[in-house]
């Protein structure tokens, strides 16, 4: 295997981190990963049958299916995602049967694949007991905690794969590698856009190896070549800017420090060593760049023409260009789509976190680092006694979320102040620096897929990244012993354990609450477990809609309801999954809309959303009445005096507008004669 450094490793020096030989696969290696394949199988199934967010797993369900009937998504129906995952699912509904449980039979080997990828690249930095710890922690704060087909769980992986591809690439210098990486970015884009943000951490890690490979490749050149580094420079401040304008749309200190400051670290540090690097070979730095990211850009394109190449052909890539590129968009504009971190739990746990970084620095001698490792276990166990109470619970989910930041400002810290070889120990030199800037890179640029809406859930998808790059860090700040990667290791996995694990997902960082998923829906096509409460609404608005309208019958249910179209096996006459991304949304042109459509395609039931959490203004007074009055039978699904679906019909469908009979002119009388003659 080829060295995982970028620079040679010294001989004779005490260390924790592997060598070369160490890292090759070992009997050790095999028992880490066959544990671990096991425990996170087990874990998978018992969690296979959860139903967590029932409008998410819904709106899967019915974008597959409507793929599986022949409709092209954006083209025929208005995909929330980019479309490559109804096609996946559709592929699986075929396979499996048409119920909620297939799609998750794809994301199950993918799942265990991306997981012993992330025990893969920490292993390169520890032993094989570390780092099963660490894969065990980063999987105990994801996937477990909302087992959906998400495809954000999509780009997690293709993220993961592309980052194990990048890892080679700065070991081999082969441009395969980073083609490879940039096939897996396109890959990822056509599941959701925000694949597209590894494209950055790419670009942000070639430039790093590119930097560390001319400062040790010989002597400086004296050319004209400050103006190149100037360029790449402006390329970095590009980039700042471009994250920050994705930001801008809520531009809060807390939002600021989770989401931009990552970058913004990671980006200043390349500029401010390209800026000491200027005479160190940057014309061939650059044009290794443009060669690099060439090789990227025509492997990112590669899956993406492919995939657009039948909308080209068929006249529909103006559908797709539109629902990919235009519509989503509108979310970070729209504030009702946005959720922001509070700010009371942001202060408390970055002063939380504040402590617990000048504990690791300050004890990163290895004659101090028993003594930080012991202050960090005694806080820990505080921690986990009391992450029950809500200001805890949330200062924890915060400090979490900045780990981001904290990673990349120790790991440019530390590359800061070891800037050329002479002044580096035995010991830095021996540290993968190449492993840790692309573990905090990919870390804090995918945080951003938690922007606009920073729920909780969110952090699931970035979880795995944050945790791997942690552990990294701390095998940068403590290489010569591990005890600080198992303690905190344990700490964060211990409250996984407590206190997440058993937590509802809607309540995900802000407080505990405990859930209890134990009822099954009353659905064929439905077969998952959620609360007793939703349970009950929903086998009850199952029931309703099946018994007054048969299989395959157009119906409509709004606002934001494609999980009613699934579960009931009913049609969705609409284009609309989520009412806030119509073009017409909130506007009596909208109102009139749908009242035609209900009678021009023969609607006899209509199931009203009464709790809609994207889309409030989906039902105006005005169109609430109009189908009060259409629809004059009428159910309430309520349970507690919460009415959370009102289910309407009529008995009899009205017949179509009479078409008004046309007066036929003696001219037309003559040509139809003349064209019904036989020839002579």
């Amino acid at each position: 295997m080829a060295s995982s450094t970028l620079l040679p490793r010294s001989a004779g020096v005490p260390s924790a981190l592997p060598s070369d030989s160490e890292t090759r696969l070992r009997p050790a290696d095999l028992l880490a990963c066959i544990v671990l394949f096991v425990a996170m199988s087990w874990t998978l199934m018992l969690r296979f049958d959860d139903g967590v967010v029932p409008h998410d797993s819904g709106t899967l369900g019915h974008a597959a299916e409507r793929v599986l009937l022949g409709e092209w998504p954006h083209r025929d129906f208005d995909d929330p995602y980019i479309g490559l995952l109804s096609f996946l699912n559709a592929a699986a509904l075929y396979t499996f049967g048409v119920n909620l449980i297939s799609i998750r039979f794809v994301l199950f080997p993918v799942t265990l694949a991306g997981f012993l990828l992330i025990y893969w690249m920490v292993r390169r930095a520890m032993p094989p007991a570390t780092a099963a710890l660490v894969t065990a922690t980063a999987f105990a704060w994801s996937v477990p905690n909302y087992f959906s087909a998400m495809p954000t769980w999509y780009n997690l992986y293709c993220t993961l794969f592309g980052t194990a591809a990048m890892l080679l690439y700065a070991d081999t210098k082969l441009r395969r590698w980073i083609m490879l990486a940039g096939f897996l970015t396109g890959v990822s884009f056509l599941f959701k856009s925000v694949g597209l943000y590894f494209t950055a951490t790419a670009a942000l890690f070639v430039i790093f190896i590119e930097q560390r490979r001319s400062e040790v490749g010989g002597p400086a050149k004296i050319a004209s070549s400050p103006n190149v580094s100037r360029l790449i420079i402006a390329g970095l401040a590009l980039y700042v800017a471009a994250v920050a304008a994705i930001v801008a749309s809520h531009p809060r200190v807390p939002e600021i420090m989770t989401f931009l400051a990552p970058s913004a670290v990671l980006a200043s540090y390349l500029a401010w060593n390209e800026r000491r690097l200027r005479f160190h070979d940057a014309v061939g730095r650059f044009r290794r760049l443009v060669s690099a990211g060439t090789s990227f850009f025509v492997g990112a394109a590669v899956p993406i023409v492919l995939f657009v190449l039948p909308y080209i052909f068929t006249g529909s890539f103006g559908s797709w260009f539109r629902g990919v590129f235009i519509t989503p968009y509108r979310r970070l504009s729209d504030e009702t789509l946005g959720t922001v971190l509070a700010d009371a739990p942001f202060a408390a746990g970055a002063v939380m976190l504040v402590i617990v970084c000048c504990v690791l620095i300050a004890t990163s001698r290895s004659a101090k680092a028993y003594i930080g490792c012991a202050v960090l276990a005694a806080a820990g166990l505080l921690l986990l006694f009391n992450g029950g109470e809500p200001s805890v619970y949330a200062a924890v989910w915060t400090a979490v979320r900045l780990v981001p930041l904290a990673c990349a400002a120790i790991v440019c810290y530390r590359l800061v102040h070891q800037t050329t070889p002479s002044k580096r120990t035995a010991v830095e030199s021996a540290v993968p620096w190449d492993l840790a800037f692309l573990l905090t890179a990919a870390a804090g640029v995918f945080s951003l897929v938690q922007f606009p809406i920073a729920h909780g859930i969110y952090f699931l998808y970035v979880a795995p990244l944050v945790i791997a790059s942690s552990a990294i860090v701390l095998a940068v700040l403590f290489p010569r012993t591990q005890a600080p990667v198992v303690v905190c290791g344990l700490i964060v996995l211990g409250f996984s354990a407590t206190w997440i694990w058993s937590g509802h997902p809607f309540m995900f960082g802000s407080s505990y609450m405990p859930a209890s998923r134990t009822t099954a829906v009353d659905a064929d096509r439905a077969q998952v477990r959620y609360d007793a409460e939703a349970a009950k609404y929903f086998s009850a608005v199952i029931e309703e809609v099946t018994k007054r309208t048969p299989a395959g019958a157009p119906i409509l249910a709004f606002p934001d309801s494609p999980d009613i179209y699934f579960m009931t096996g009913r049609t969705n006459p609409t284009r609309t999954f989520f009412d806030v991304f119509d073009s017409d949304y909130g506007t009596p042109e909208r109102d009139s809309r749908l009242l035609e459509l209900m009678d021009r395609s023969g609607v006899q039931l209509v199931v009203l959303r009464n709790l809609a959490a994207v889309s409030p203004a989906g039902i105006s007074v005005r169109l609430r009445e109009e189908i009060r009055r259409r629809f004059p039978n009428v159910v309430y699904i309520e349970d507690r005096g919460i009415k959370y679906f009102t289910v309407r019909w009529r008995d009899k469908v009205p017949a179509p507008a009479p078409v008004a009979p046309t007066v036929e002119t003696k001219e037309a009388k003559a040509v139809k004669l003349a064209a019904l003659k036989p020839p002579r």
